[in-house]
C-alpha cells in the first residue's frame, strides 16, 4: 500500500538534484572509459524523458526502470531515497508540531513512535 506523502520540496528541486548526481556519475564513467559515448547518450536521453513529472511515485518508478536498464547509474537512486526520507521526516515533524501546539503531547509522541507505519 502506497502512502500519500505530503512532500514539501518542489519536485523541480528533486529533478535538479537527480540530474546533477547523474551528470557526476556520467563524468566519472566517461573519464574512466567505463561507458561508451553511445550508451551515455542513450542513458541521458532516458533520464531527460522522465522530466518534467508531477508525481513523485512516477519519478521513482521511472528512475528504478532507468537504473535497471543502465545499472552503472544505480547510485542516483541514493539521491531519490534521501529525498523521500527527508520528506517523510518533515511530514512527521509537522504532524508532531501541530499536536504539540494543540497541547496533545501523547498524540505527538505516538506519531514519533509510529514513524515507519
Amino acid at each position: 500500500m502506497r502512502k500519500n506523502y505530503n512532500f514539501y520540496m518542489n519536485l523541480n528541486t528533486l529533478q535538479n538534484k537527480i540530474e546533477a548526481h547523474f551528470l557526476t556519475v556520467l563524468i566519472s564513467l566517461l573519464r574512466g572509459n567505463k561507458i561508451t559515448l553511445t550508451r551515455a547518450k542513450e542513458a541521458t536521453k532516458n533520464l531527460l524523458s522522465i522530466f518534467p513529472e508531477e508525481n513523485f511515485f512516477e519519478i521513482k518508478a521511472k528512475l528504478i526502470k532507468l537504473t535497471k536498464k543502465y545499472p552503472e547509474f544505480k547510485e542516483i537512486l541514493t539521491t531519490l531515497n534521501a529525498y523521500e526520507e527527508e520528506q517523510k521526516t518533515r511530514e512527521i515533524l509537522e504532524k508532531m508540531r501541530k499536536f504539540i501546539k494543540e497541547g496533545k503531547i501523547d498524540e505527538a509522541l505516538e506519531v514519533a513512535k509510529n514513524k515507519n507505519e
